[in-house]
């Protein structure tokens, strides 16, 4: 509806478009209601935590590649200009032509939000950056340009004008254009998706190929033989287990919480499995740090925590040799069960306060 406005500005008789687009969009609140509901829970602050921190850490920590500008790379300044050039060029060029100045309008509504999210940036607590407002641009913006593109290369060989100056070549021209369009397109996809599959083999926060093929057998061993209401110490940047093992995971990086009480939570428990210090790495750069101190974490360490919050196995690598019970080992992994025999042996290296609390 926000961008629709832009589109309204531009065409004129506001008034009454906007009656029969609410006349015409009455069903919208209605399958929307749980997302309404969604935001203004959001927008109502929690007396029992500092929503605010809260929000930061989702923002600042665990989603900078969606929602903090400064963690971006590439040249996103120079495309959002020439974007925004683009689409005031074509409102100007196009006075006549309603379908181009529909999808211009539309576009400079999207870019208006992108703007507001630096606006928030720049001068606004970056908490209220949790509202994605990139994340519609970012799509809307390459979208309604190759949009714009092709109804303009469309337009230009249907023309009258064309049609007589060139009669001999016209269909020609046509031929090419509609060919060349759906050419193109697909090169672009291929060029995409080439880019995308290159930036995931760099990422370390996804398992490749071959990582999958490690660590599957373990995990299908887990759904096999283990209680489903158990809880497993594991990884926090292995994604695939609540696929495979389909067992609760202690916490899990890429699946994080949404609501401001359970971020925190969230937070805590990273940091416990961070070796009890909070990561100073953000966004998916943060696996890197947590990976090493995860498998470093002592015996002392995992019993406190398998007491505190109920957890009954913890995956490790066969060159830690801990001295809890081995119920499943291979060349990667091996899996240990957290029982009440062991953790008896080790009572007397337990703190006092943990003694007592039991």
């Amino acid at each position: 509806m926000f961008c629709s406005g832009f589109v309204l500005l531009l065409t004129g008789n506001l008034v009454g478009q906007w009656r029969d687009i609410l006349r015409n969009s009455w069903i919208l609140p209605i399958t929307g209601i749980f997302g309404i509901l969604a935001i203004i829970q959001q927008l109502i602050p929690s007396s029992n935590i500092d929503s605010s921190f809260a929000w930061k850490i989702y923002v600042e920590y665990r989603t900078t590649h969606h929602l903090l500008p400064s963690a971006w790379s590439g040249h996103w300044i120079s495309l959002l200009a020439i974007s925004a050039f683009f689409f005031m060029a074509t409102i100007v060029a196009k006075k006549d032509s309603p379908a181009i100045r529909f999808i211009a309008g539309y576009s400079i509504g999207s870019l208006i939000l992108f703007l507001i999210g630096l606006l928030v940036f720049a001068f606004a607590d970056t908490s209220w950056l949790r509202f994605y407002w990139f994340r519609f641009p970012d799509t809307i913006i390459p979208f309604s340009m190759c949009l714009l593109a092709m109804k303009i290369l469309g337009d230009f060989a249907e023309s009258e004008c064309h049609r007589q100056k060139y009669a001999k070549a016209h269909f020609q021209i046509k031929r090419v254009i509609q060919l060349g369009i759906p050419i193109l397109t697909s090169i672009l996809v291929v060029i995409m998706f080439l880019n995308k599959g290159i930036y995931l083999s760099r990422t370390r926060f996804l398992d490749n190929s071959n990582s999958r093929r490690v660590i599957r057998p373990i995990l299908e061993w887990i759904n096999k033989n283990t209680d489903k209401g158990t809880v497993f110490l594991v990884y926090p940047g292995i994604q695939d287990f609540y696929m495979y093992a389909q067992r609760a995971m202690f916490v899990s990086y890429k699946h994080s919480p949404q609501a401001a009480e359970d971020i925190m939570e969230w937070y805590e428990r990273i940091k416990l499995t961070n070796g009890g210090r909070f990561p100073s790495k953000r966004g998916f750069a943060a696996l890197e740090e947590l990976e090493p101190n995860f498998y470093q974490l002592n015996e002392q360490s995992i019993l406190r925590l398998s007491k505190q919050y109920g957890i009954s196995y913890y995956l490790g690598k066969p060159s830690q040799n801990l001295r809890f019970r081995k119920v499943y080992s291979d060349s990667y992994y091996t899996l240990y069960k957290l029982n009440d025999h062991i953790q008896q042996d080790y009572q007397e290296k337990i703190p006092a306060a943990l003694s007592k609390q039991k």
